[in-house]
C-alpha cells in the first residue's frame, strides 16, 4: 500500500482532511472589514488576516486530533497558508493545550502527514516542531516541507528525529530549500547502518527493504558537490545511494531490484532526487557511483581490520621480557587536533581509580623506558587495570603529547565516555579543554551514535519476552540506584528512560543442537550505565558470557570458551570540532578476535551468509 501523496516518481503534496466539527467559514465581507493597523504596515495576505480574525479558532479550523482507546491521531492542512517560525510555535502551543492530548491513557500519537509546503519556515520552525513531536512521542510517515527556507540545520535536526524512536519516516520532500550537501551528508551519516532502514515491507509474502526517499531539486547543491561526495565520503558510511533514474518511485528502487537481494537487507539507505520531474536524470555514472558501495547492510561489520596508521603501538616486546601478556595494548583509531578514537579491547576499565593522581604527578619525572616498563606490566596483571593509567603513562607527560589541560580527574583524563570493561571497540578521548567540553555538550545532546554487535542466548519468535521480534525498540528504564552495593542495574520505573533499538544479523545453534543464540546490531539512542545487558536481559536473551545479567537464561555452553560479555562496538559517529562535521570510525569485529573464535564454534542456521567473515 502506497502512502498518500506519491503515485508517481517523484512524491507530491496531499491534502489530508481534517475531522470532527469545525466553526463556520467566515464570509468574504468578514474579511474584507479593515482591522486597525498603520497605514505603513504591509497588507496581510488572506491566510494571515484569517489568522488575525479567528486567533486561536484559526488552529481549530486547520488542524483537528481525535482520541480513542488510547490512541491519538492529529490532522492537519498547513500548506499555503504563509506560515512562520512564530506561527508554528503559535500552533503547536496550541496544540500542547489540547484535551485530547493531555489524556494520561494515551498509548501512542500519530500524524499519518505533516505537510507544511509553501510556507516561510527556517530551522527555528523546524527545531519546535520536532522538539514537540519527540516531546509527545507522535510517528510521522511523511514529512513534506517544498518550498520554504530550511538549512542543513533543519534538515539535521530533522535526522535527529527521525532516526530515534519514532523511525522510521517513509519521505523527505524539501525540494526549494537551503540544503547543501553537507546536510545530505549528516543526514546519511545518521541512516546508515540504522536498524529501521531502508524501511521493510512485505511484498508477494517477502520482505522488502524501501530507501528513504529524499527530495532535494532546486537546493544548494551543485553536480560538483555531488560527485565530491561520492568519490570521498560515500563508501566510508558503509552504505549507498539510488540518486533515482527514469524508473524510481518512492515504493519501486530499480536499482535494488538489479542488486538481487532477494529478502535481505540491502545497504542502499537513501533515493536522493535531486532533479525536478521536468528535468532529466543524472548522468549515468553519477548514478553508478552512488550503488558503487552497495551491499548487504552488515557487510561492513565483517570486513577485513584495516591497517593502523593514526599511532602505532608504543610498547615494545622488550619492555616486559619473559612475561605473558593478558590482554593487548589499547590501539588508534582517528586522530585530529582535538580528538582520538582509541581501540579499547577487553580487560580495561574505566572506572576513576584514587592512585590517578599520583600517577599523573609522578610521571613528570619517568624517563621514556620507565614509563613503557610501568605500561606494559599493566598487560600482564592479573587483575584488570585502569585504562587511564595507560593514557597517563603514554600522554601524562609535561610538553610531549598537548594533553596537560586534561591530564586531572576532573576530565577523566581524557575519556568523554566509557566502555563496561568486557566490552571492546571505540572510546573518544579528547586531547585539550576545548575538545573535552565540545564532546561532552555533544554527549547531553545525545549525538554521539554507537553501534553494537552482540551475540546472545535463545532466539526471536521462542525465547524472545514483552512480544519483541526480529526488529525493534526496547523502551525500559534503567534504574542503578543500588550500583554500588550490587554491580547491577535494574529495569524500573524509577529509573531514567532508556532506549535500545536492534535488528537481528543471523541465529546459530551449538554442535550438538542443544542452544540455540542470535546475533545481533544494536544501537544506543540513550546512554545508560550497561544498558544494552540490563535491556536484554529484560526481554529474555541475555548475552553470552555475561554473569551479572543471567536471569531467564539456559545454561553457558563450555565449549564455547567465551571468557567475557560477547559485546563489541563496531562503529562511532564522531563530530569534529568545531566545524561539527561527521567522522565515521569503524571498529569491524575482527578487531575482537576472541569473539569471531567463538562464533566459529556454532552452527549458522538463519541469516546472512558472510563468505568474508571467517566465521
Amino acid at each position: 500500500m502506497k502512502p498518500r501523496g506519491f503515485g508517481g516518481a517523484v512524491p507530491t503534496p496531499s491534502v489530508v482532511p481534517p475531522r470532527g466539527n469545525r466553526p463556520t467559514a467566515t464570509s468574504a465581507e468578514d474579511l474584507r472589514r479593515p482591522l486597525k493597523r498603520k497605514a505603513s504596515d504591509p497588507v496581510p495576505s488572506e491566510p494571515k488576516l484569517l489568522r488575525e480574525r479567528l486567533k486561536t479558532h484559526y488552529w481549530k479550523r486547520v488542524c483537528d486530533v481525535q482520541a480513542s482507546y488510547g490512541e491519538a491521531t492529529i490532522t492537519a492542512e498547513l500548506a499555503n497558508t504563509e506560515l512562520a517560525d512564530d506561527d508554528v510555535a503559535d500552533w503547536l502551543a496550541w496544540l500542547r493545550g489540547h484535551p485530547e492530548l493531555k489524556q494520561t491513557n494515551l498509548q501512542s500519537v500519530s500524524l499519518p502527514m505533516l505537510d507544511l509546503s509553501n510556507n516561510q519556515l527556517s530551522s527555528r520552525g523546524i527545531r519546535s516542531i520536532c522538539a514537540f513531536l519527540e516531546e509527545h512521542c507522535v510517528r510521522v510517515d511523511e514529512m513534506i516541507f517544498n518550498h520554504n527556507e530550511v538549512d542543513d540545520e533543519g534538515l539535521y535536526r530533522i535526522a535527529q528525529y527521525i532516526t530515534s524512536e519514532s523511525a522510521p519516516v517513509t519521505a523527505l520532500p524539501f525540494s526549494s530549500n537551503q540544503i547543501s550537501i553537507l546536510g545530505v551528508f549528516k543526514l546519511l551519516t545518521m541512516l546508515s547502518l540504522h536498524p529501521m532502514y531502508p524501511l521493510e515491507t512485505s511484498l508477494h509474502g517477502k520482505a522488502s527493504f524501501i530507501p528513504l526517499w529524499l527530495q532535494l531539486d532546486n537546493n544548494n547543491i551543485t553536480d560538483e558537490d555531488l560527485q565530491d561526495f561520492l568519490d570521498f565520503h560515500l563508501r566510508e558510511l558503509g552504505c549507498a545511494i539510488c540518486l533515482v533514474g527514469k524508473h524510481c518511485s518512492l515504493w519501486t528502487c530499480q536499482c535494488v531490484k538489479q542488486m538481487k537481494m532477494d529478502d535481505r537487507k540491502h545497504n542502499v539507505a537513501l533515493h536522493l532526487c535531486l532533479r525536478a520531474p521536468d528535468q532529466s536524470p543524472p548522468d549515468s555514472k553519477v548514478l553508478q557511483a552512488g550503488l558503487a558501495a552497495a551491499g548487504r547492510s552488515a557487510h561492513r561489520i565483517f570486513q577485513p581490520p584495516r591497517s593502523l596508521t593514526c599511532r602505532k603501538d608504543w610498547l615494545q616486546q622488550s619492555s616486559a621480557p619473559g612475561s605473558r601478556a593478558l590482554r593487548t595494548e589499547p590501539k588508534f583509531l582517528y586522530e585530529d587536533a582535538h580528538f582520538m578514537v582509541m581501540l579499547k579491547p577487553a580487560g580495561w576499565h574505566c572506572s576513576l581509580s584514587h592512585k590517578a593522581a599520583g600517577l599523573a604527578a609522578s610521571v613528570k619525572t619517568m624517563s621514556t623506558d620507565n614509563r613503557k616498563a610501568k605500561a606494559a606490566n599493566l598487560l600482564t596483571q592479573s587483575d584488570p587495570p585502569p585504562l587511564h593509567d595507560y593514557i597517563i603513562l603514554r600522554f601524562g607527560e609535561v610538553g610531549g603529547s598537548g594533553m596537560k589541560e586534561v591530564m586531572n580527574d576532573s576530565k577523566l583524563y581524557g575519556m568523554v565516555h566509557r566502555l563496561d570493561q568486557g566490552t571492546s571497540g571505540p572510546l573518544l578521548i579528547a586531547k585539550n579543554q576545548i575538545g573535552f567540553d565540545f564532546a561532552k555538550t555533544k554527549i547531553v545532546n545525545q549525538e554521539y551514535q554507537r553501534d553494537y554487535l552482540a551475540l546472545v542466548h535463545g532466539t526471536f519468535g521462542r525465547d524472545a519476552l514483552h512480544g519483541h521480534g526480529p526488529t525493534g525498540l526496547i523502551q525500559a528504564p534503567v534504574d542503578r540506584s543500588m550500583y554500588e552495593w550490587t554491580r547491577r542495574c535494574e529495569i524500573s520505573e524509577n529509573g531514567q528512560p532508556a532506549s535500545t533499538l536492534y535488528e537481528r544479523i543471523a541465529e546459530y545453534e551449538s554442535r550438538d543442537r542443544k542452544a540455540r543464540y542470535t546475533l545481533l546490531h544494536c544501537r544506543l539512542l540513550t546512554g545508560r550505565t550497561h544498558q544494552i545487558r540490563v535491556h536484554m536481559e529484560y526481554i529474555g536473551m541475555p548475552l553470552v558470557g555475561d554473569r551479572q545479567y543471567w536471569r531467564h537464561r539456559q545454561a553457558e555452553d563450555p565449549n564455547l570458551g567465551c571468557q567475557r560479555t560477547f559485546l563489541h562496538k563496531v562503529r562511532f559517529i564522531l563530530w569534529t570540532c568545531p566545524s561539527s562535521e561527521p567522522v565515521v570510525v569503524w571498529s569491524p569485529l575482527k578487531y575482537a578476535a576472541d569473539l569471531c573464535e567463538v562464533l566459529k564454534k556454532l552452527r549458522r542456521t538463519q541469516g546472512y551468509d558472510f563468505p568474508e567473515e571467517g566465521v
